[in-house]
């Protein structure tokens, strides 16, 4: 945590990215998203699940609520959100390596996330990725009992 978070809670002091940055940088993520959403499609439809097939399912809603909220925010930008059209359903494949595949795209993602989160984002915006990055952690250790 910077001093600044510390100091100001809340509230936000200095310059941040613009908003058309914001909504290039968010629109990056979506598709990150829109491609781990594929892979994890691809995945279930593939690979045994076991008892985590519950959870899963969960994780697979807040996934794509996600790439909701983030649409949402690129176009509170002014700008047109990603929309993942010109990615084919089962053209993300988690590799040879199952589970454990779709485990490193989604460490690939929160990587990403963690990055994102250097970058002098508006309040919203850094709420946003914090609340991303909980949930990638949450999809991660559900991945770490299916591996």
């Amino acid at each position: 945590m910077r001093i600044k978070d510390l100091v100001l809670r809340k509230g936000w002091a200095g310059k941040t990215i613009s908003r058309a940055e914001t909504a290039s940088r968010f629109n990056t993520l979506i598709r990150s998203l829109i491609e781990l959403m594929h892979a994890y499609d691809h995945a279930i439809d593939t690979l045994p699940s076991g008892d985590h097939t519950g959870a899963l399912e969960r994780a697979m809603n807040r996934l794509r609520a996600d790439i909701g909220k983030l649409s949402e925010t690129v176009h509170s930008c002014g700008v047109v959100s990603y929309s993942g059209t010109d990615i084919e359903p089962g053209s993300i494949s988690p590799d040879k390596n199952g589970w454990r595949g779709v485990l490193e795209l989604e460490a690939a993602f929160s990587s990403r996330l963690k990055d994102e989160k250097a970058v002098e984002h508006q309040m919203r915006s850094r709420a946003v990725l914090g609340a991303f990055a909980s949930n990638s952690e949450a999809r991660m250790e559900i991945l770490r009992n299916l591996s």
